[in-house]
């Protein structure tokens, strides 16, 4: 037996964690039409990089738009109506 790993034993992708996904996955998974995907990735409010003929979209991205608020600043606290320095 060779020391030396060749291609077929190598695993999968899928097996070894996706850093990046397709267009085509993300819209499935997020339950849109592709054309939004690509929309968004056109607008740049969706981080990708295109690689080939393919475009990839981070995992790191995909993470916020599956739960936004794990990843945004909390906003500043309003200040109560009425509360305009007014003291009674």
């Amino acid at each position: 037996m060779s020391a030396h790993p060749d291609s077929t034993n190598l695993q999968p992708t899928a097996g070894r964690g996706r850093i990046a996904y397709t267009v085509a996955e993300v819209a499935a998974m997020l339950g849109k039409h592709p054309n939004t995907i690509y929309e968004w990735v056109q607008r740049g409010a969706l981080p990708a990089e295109k690689l080939g003929g393919t475009i990839y979209v981070p995992k790191w991205a995909l993470a916020r738009l599956l739960s936004p608020a794990a990843h945004e600043q909390p906003a500043p606290a309003a200040a109560p109506a009425g509360a305009g320095g007014e003291v009674a």
